[in-house]
């Protein structure tokens, strides 16, 4: 006969099983949708930056297969994606804002034009669903064109020039 503690062990097996089953995976046609952002409450995921997001229109998201993360800035978003994502965890779709419309983008997609603006970390990064709207606003604002792997690179320089400070919080 098993014991209590047997059947306490093959129920929480059992569950362990199903969530793995039933949660693991997306269903066939389900979306991945961007995280929840909370003005004055979400934290942006990227450590050491860790800074409640108060400014949507520059905050980032990312769902990756061991959860969802959220970012003050497009910069903080590329640094994670580059240094923080685990080689067995599998991102499932990065988020940015469209500057014009505010609207979620898909990152991996988006056009981005490096700026004066001060955005949060100070990456100056904006993000257009539309890269003739990228066109349009570098035209009138001036600007750099980057794609994805460009935004990384200069993401990733700018960091380690900042390395040397006492923070990396908007210097």
């Amino acid at each position: 006969m098993p014991t209590l503690r047997d059947r306490r062990m093959l129920v929480l097996g059992l569950a362990i099983l199903m969530l793995g089953v039933s949660g693991g995976a997306l269903a066939v046609g389900e979306a991945v949708r961007p995280p929840e952002i909370v003005p004055g409450e979400s934290r942006c995921a990227n450590y050491p930056c860790q800074m409640i997001i108060k400014d949507v229109q520059h905050s980032a998201g990312l769902v990756t297969s061991a959860g969802e993360f959220t970012f003050c800035d497009i910069g903080c978003l590329l640094v994670y994606m580059k240094t923080k994502v685990a080689e067995n965890e599998e991102i499932l779709r990065a988020f940015v804002h469209d500057w014009p419309s505010g609207e979620w983008t898909d990152a991996r997609t988006a056009t981005y034009v490096r700026t004066e603006i001060r955005t949060p970390m100070r990456y100056g990064l904006i993000a257009f669903a539309s890269a003739d709207e990228a066109r349009s606003y570098r035209a009138q604002n001036g600007g750099e064109l980057l794609d994805l792997q460009q935004a990384t690179h200069y993401v990733m320089t700018e960091r380690a020039k900042r390395m040397g400070s006492a923070t990396e919080h908007g210097k």
